[in-house]
């Protein structure tokens, strides 16, 4: 505990603006406040190379969480992500949710209790792994010939996350 509060945070949010060097960090037990953590997750949108954030048992809120999903929509280095320990309402639990959605980097997220919101997340990590990104490209177009390489590897609730995403991916030859 570094007892980082509000405005270390602040303090924090501007170095990760710029800082190209720092791979790992951790705020565990710091009391950051709802508004420390949005101000240090604003410096981490335009991070480049942040790979592990840890803010467990911190008082985050919807406001904090908010600031975590926005972050996870721009920053696509971010691979670990560890909020355990942090008492998280559903709802806030389902904003963090849609960030994990749009991020395409993530390994590994920890939200504390296993409940479906954590199965959700969990659910976005696997696709990572399984090449999300490339899979959901703008201009990436599948021979229907293709499909039967694919459905062998991957589930069905898979293919349908796939084509629910990207209804126009399989068009007819």
């Amino acid at each position: 505990v570094n007892k980082i509060g509000p405005i270390g945070a602040e303090a924090l949010g501007k170095l990760f603006r710029t800082n190209k060097t720092i791979l790992q960090f951790d705020v565990t037990h710091n009391p950051l406040s709802h508004q420390g953590v949005e101000k240090l997750l604003q410096g981490l949108e335009c991070n480049t190379t942040l790979e592990s954030l840890g803010i467990m048992y911190a008082p985050i809120g919807l406001s904090g969480c908010r600031a975590v999903a926005k972050m996870l929509k721009t920053n696509q280095k971010l691979k670990i992500l560890l909020l355990s320990g942090s008492v998280l309402l559903p709802q806030e639990k389902k904003v963090l949710v849609d960030g994990i959605e749009h991020n395409f980097s993530l390994e590994r997220v920890y939200m504390g209790k296993k409940d479906v919101y954590e199965r959700e997340a969990t659910f976005y990590i696997e696709m990572n792994e399984k090449g999300r990104r490339q899979f959901l490209k703008k201009d990436n177009e599948m021979s229907i010939g293709l499909w039967s390489h694919i459905l062998a590897k991957v589930s069905p609730d898979e293919v349908f996350y796939f084509l629910k995403s990207k209804p126009t991916i399989c068009k007819p030859q």
